[in-house]
């Protein structure tokens, strides 16, 4: 695989986990006594990431410190917003600190651990705008599912609904730099819904999705899959 840099949104509230996490931000949620974000830098350090910028907005000073306080395989580097931008702003805020012609974004509340080499190279093989990894769940009413063609490109996304099993996106992404320095984006919006919208608009970005069929998902930020990240995460690592 290329160098690849990677951003990681690590932004959020974690409005849900504050019952258990009322002074931390999202990315420090302690799993089996270690925080998130440690098995998320690891995971990306085995996977050949060279450069992480962290995109930080809520508590940023207390990452800083956590990450600035260890070794790390790689070179770190923080976009702080000083107000919230959303996700998709949070990534135009991170992105000149990015160089390489294919950008990695990474939810910084999330865990899916997929092959990047084989997400890369399906990438560069579909000449797509955008990659993301999709992963089937059951049920799927909790996530807006993805409705694809047969080869694998995204048609539409679809809002939550009652859904016995779906394919979502897990929240590791390709951005193509040729593609992001065409656009003209507002300064604070959300990704997913800019994507959602571009994809009716008439000259759509060819968004495809690399389907990982046997591959768990975690969001940390829902209480049931924070409680399975205790045991899941350790074992893997």
């Amino acid at each position: 695989m290329a160098f690849l840099e990677g951003i990681v949104l690590a932004g959020g509230l974690g409005t849900r986990l504050r019952s258990v996490l009322p002074d931390l931000p999202k990315c420090l949620a302690p799993i089996a006594g270690a925080p998130f974000l440690s098995y998320l830098l690891t995971y990306l350090a085995r996977q050949g990431v060279r450069r992480v910028v962290l995109a930080l907005g809520y508590k940023a000073d207390i990452i800083q410190s956590w990450v600035q306080n260890r070794s790390w395989p790689f070179k770190i580097q923080f976009a702080v917003e000083n107000t919230p931008l959303g996700t998709g702003g949070a990534i135009q805020n991170a992105w000149p600190l990015t160089t390489t012609p294919h950008v990695l974004v990474v939810n910084g509340d999330t865990f899916c651990p997929a092959h990047l080499s084989e997400f890369y190279q399906a990438h560069l093989h579909k000449r797509a705008d955008i990659s993301l990894v999709s992963v089937p769940v059951s049920p799927a009413d909790r996530y807006g599912t993805l409705h694809l063609s047969s080869d694998g490109w995204v048609q539409t996304f679809e809002e939550k609904r009652p859904c016995p099993t779906g394919w979502i996106n897990a929240g590791l992404y390709l951005i193509s730099r040729t593609w992001w320095e065409k656009q003209t984006f507002p300064a604070a919006f959300s990704w997913e819904a800019y994507l959602q919208n571009a994809l009716l608009s008439p000259q759509p970005p060819k968004i495809y999705a690399h389907r990982l069929p046997d591959t768990p998902f975690i969001d940390i930020g829902i209480p049931e899959d924070y409680d399975r990240a205790q045991t899941y995460l350790p074992a893997h690592f």
